[in-house]
């Protein structure tokens, strides 16, 4: 926890000292339910009704006015059963019209850890629309709904290894200044 709180307060220093408008922070928090249907894969158990939840930090760079690449990391929880994952993706932001509160978010990249011992977390990535719908001094609220997909393998007792995967649909509040 104490290692989240300081990489946002990282990201908060390096954003609220840019010189120029095209460095960006944000948190996102996420909350979905899964696609997937009720199943039972290699002894495990997936209830129709799982949900997803998710914190992240971005950081991001304008390199033209519409289109921002960025890189982020944060925390994916996927209930029923549990798997918690942490995640290192590439983000890019475009704003398809002229006054840039209408956001599509894009986030590529791989999962670094899981909670579980004979889960090994892999591919994630996750698409996203958004409206700013404020903006007070430099912070805004940016609401989205979007979808996320998260691959992984679990190891079997036998040494045997099985993909298998997580998608969902999300809504999710960010903060960006």
């Amino acid at each position: 926890m104490k290692s989240i709180i300081a990489t946002l307060l990282l990201f908060y220093m390096l954003t609220a000292n840019a010189q120029n408008n095209r460095l960006w922070g944000g948190v996102e928090i996420g909350y979905g339910y899964s696609l997937a249907e009720k199943k039972d894969v290699h002894g495990i158990s997936y209830p129709k009704n799982n949900s997803f939840s998710s914190i992240h930090a971005v950081l991001g760079y304008y390199v033209v006015e519409k289109l921002s690449v960025g890189a982020g990391i944060g925390l994916n929880g996927y209930s029923n059963p549990g798997l918690n994952t942490l995640p290192l993706f590439l983000n890019l932001k475009f704003h398809p019209f002229h006054n840039k509160n209408i956001v599509f978010s894009g986030d590529f990249g791989y999962s670094l850890l899981s909670n579980e011992d004979n889960i090994d977390a892999g591919f994630l990535t996750s698409m996203s629309v958004g409206y700013k719908v404020c903006k007070i001094k430099k912070i805004g609220i940016v609401p989205a709904i979007g979808y996320n997909f998260c691959q992984y393998s679990v190891k079997e007792t036998d040494g045997m290894n099985h993909n298998d995967n997580r998608s969902s649909v999300f809504l999710k509040l960010g903060i960006v200044y």
